[in-house]
């Protein structure tokens, strides 16, 4: 089984935003607790005496206005982001035999399928929106 985790930025509602952005991460569920485990200790690096309460959110990471982030420099800051980002990149590195290079390209295709769905949803949903309200200064996309 795979997992899907889709986020949003931008909000079809705003007409303020020229853009609504998808982004999402796919993997073997197998994978998951790996990926938990290496997010774990990274939040104990951060703030050791409450790792659980930290989140990465890129924009409060980038910010540095609240704790754990606050006091951190720039460069401390997108370090940590780059620690994220490095655990799903290695979440994929291991023994790879042609037999599971043919399993992952199988996987890589039905995660990017899944997620083309999801944006087409998104499409349509943003497309009702504006064709419900007109006075959106934004095109309606045309959905395929």
């Amino acid at each position: 089984m795979h997992l899907l985790y889709l986020d949003d930025a931008g909000s079809v509602g705003n007409v303020h935003e020229q853009y609504l952005v998808l982004g999402g991460v796919c993997v073997f569920e197998a994978q998951s607790s790996w990926i938990t485990r290496s997010l774990d200790r990274l939040e104990q690096n951060i703030d050791p005496a409450n790792p659980h309460g930290v989140e990465f959110h890129a924009s409060e990471t980038f910010a540095r206005r609240r704790k754990p982030w606050k006091g951190l420099s720039q460069d401390e800051a997108r370090g940590t982001i780059k620690s994220v980002l490095d655990v799903l990149t290695n979440a994929y590195v291991g023994q790879v035999t042609d037999a599971r290079r043919e399993a992952e390209d199988q996987q890589m295709h039905q995660c990017e399928h899944m997620i083309g769905e999801a944006g087409r949803v998104g499409v349509r949903r943003s497309a009702g929106y504006r064709a419900r309200h007109s006075d959106s200064p934004l095109p309606c996309p045309r959905v395929p």
